[in-house]
């Protein structure tokens, strides 16, 4: 499949469910990294707080 932009890529990965929002504002430098961890230790599943 071939997206003639980003966004088209992004609400594809976002309705497909691979793609999760983080809504709330965090720290790119810090909490970014913790977040991309925690996603990654569970194998890719989503989180659930």
């Amino acid at each position: 499949m071939s997206y003639s932009n980003l966004t088209e890529c992004l609400l594809d990965l976002e309705r497909s469910g691979q793609l999760r929002r983080v809504t709330e504002p965090v720290d790119p430098y810090l909490e970014m990294a913790a977040i991309h961890r925690r996603v990654f230790d569970a194998q890719g599943r989503p989180m659930v707080y």
